[in-house]
Formats: C-alpha cells, structure tokens, sequence
C-alpha cells in the first residue's frame, strides 16, 4: 500500500526509483467519502463545467435518482456543515459520481461497497464499474468476493505484501490459501443471507383477507401517463414536491416500473436545468 499511496499523493521521488507510474488522469474514492459544504451537484462537478448529458448518465450509473426524489431540493439541497446530512451510502454514491463525472483514465475505489446495500453494490458494480468505465484502468480495493470473479487480475494482500497474484480462475485452481478464504467468504455469505431471511420472515404480518383487499396498488402505467401528463402541461417541472401534490403517489415508486430510456428521460425533465 506503500506504492499507491505514493502514486496518490506524487510524492517526490528520484526519477527510475518510483514503484508506481501514473500514465493518465487518476480519480480516488477512499472509504472516507469525502464532501463539500456545498450543494450535491456542486460535489459531483467539482469546479467542472455543467453537462446536463454526462451529469444525468452520471447519476443514473451511481443510483442516485431516489435520493434526489426525497430531498426537498434534488441534487441542489445544500450538503455538509451548512445543510443536511448524508447517510454513509449516500456519501459514498455522491464520490464516486464525482469520480466518474471527472472520466478519469485511471480510478481507485477504495472499499467503497462497505458503506451500500448488496442490491445498490450489485447495480453500482454492473452500471459504473463494467459498463461506464469500461476501457479505463479500474483499481478495486476489497474484502467483499461477489465482484472479484469479474476482475482481470486478482492481488491478494496479506500483512503488507502481496500473496497472491493471477485471475480469479487461476488463483482459485492453484492457490491454496486464495480457495480457502474463498469457501470461507461463501460459507460466512451463506449464514448472513439465512439470518437475515429468518429475521425476514419472522417479522412478516400475516396478509388476511381484509388487509389484503384494502391495499391500494395503483397501475404503474397510470402513473406513468398522470406524471407524463403533468410535464406536459408545466415543462418546467423541475420541484418534485409540486409533483407529488399534485399526483397521490411517490415518484420514486415509478422509477423501479420503467426502462432505462424512461429513467432518463425522468431525470432530465428534472435535474438537466
């Protein structure tokens, strides 16, 4: 960790001596999550000029649409010592947009899955890692196995020094120590996901026959043409606050109902100004 950390902060070494070359712009998302005392977009542009294009894929990759729903401002709510405080997930979602909206040639993430839920790491991982990214030099610093499989390399660390070196596929084939962590991970999974189904299930109510029929589940596609409608008739529709008075249900309900183009097209009528 030396090295890199030598390569992150350039540190003043005699040249054919550095253990790191950077060839590139390099972005860093450490496990701090670091944030301004400024609005959430101010913390994902830091300091570059607006485009509404990139700012909206952005924010799509790093799952940030529902936290932009429930605040009463969206991405203008002011941040840190002078606004409201973010959870560490949220945190952790806002640097990394700021990594990625920077389109590093290089990016370091630094046990950044630790702070989000497993189904926000899996969509963050396929949305950002796989897809935005793809092309770039991606640096992934983890004690979480479910996206290893996915690496080009795998180095395995222990006590300061590196102890392993290969693929997933090799590692898991020849190394000894690499397989037992490995079957460790996925036994340590395994008893998680059980707890937490039997916790699950022990604290579901009953659905009787009356509670049943007094739920309201409203068409998914109604919600869509009533919220179509009314971006229609005001296309300035940037307060999400008007629009959820004005239609009885939570917008953020419709976003996990619609395709990706529909997702967009949501956040740009709001968020792209």
């Amino acid at each position: 960790m030396h090295a890199l950390n030598n390569a992150l902060s350039q540190a003043s070494i005699p040249e054919g001596e550095a253990p790191v070359r950077v060839n590139g712009d390099l972005a860093f998302v450490g496990d701090d999550f670091w944030i301004q005392n400024t609005t959430i977009r101010g913390n994902i542009l830091f300091g570059l000029e607006f485009d509404p294009k990139r700012y909206v894929k952005t924010c799509l990759a790093c799952s940030l649409e529902q936290d932009f729903l429930q605040l009463a401002d969206g991405d203008l709510t002011k941040i840190g010592d002078h606004g409201i405080q973010l959870s560490g997930g949220q945190k952790a979602r806002v640097s990394l947009a700021r990594a990625l909206y920077s389109q590093p040639d290089i990016v370091i993430l630094d046990s950044i899955f630790n702070a989000v839920d497993k189904r926000t790491s899996s969509t963050i991982f396929d949305q950002v890692l796989l897809k935005a990214l793809a092309g770039k030099t991606r640096l992934l610093i983890t004690d979480d196995f479910d996206h290893i499989k996915h690496s080009d390399r795998v180095i395995v660390m222990k006590d300061g020094s590196i102890h392993a070196d290969g693929t997933f596929e090799e590692l898991k084939r020849t190394n000894v120590t690499f397989a037992d962590i490995l079957s460790q991970n996925c036994r340590a999974k395994l008893e998680t996901d059980n707890n937490q189904t039997f916790q699950k299930n022990a604290h579901r109510p009953q659905l009787t026959k009356s509670n049943r029929a007094s739920r309201n589940v409203t068409n998914p596609l109604e919600l869509s043409k009533r919220l179509s409608k009314i971006i229609d008739e005001e296309p300035v529709a940037t307060d999400i606050l008007r629009l959820t008075r004005q239609v009885s249900f939570d917008p953020s309900e419709l976003l996990g109902q619609t395709s990706d183009t529909e997702r967009y097209s949501f956040m740009w009528q709001n968020f792209a100004k």
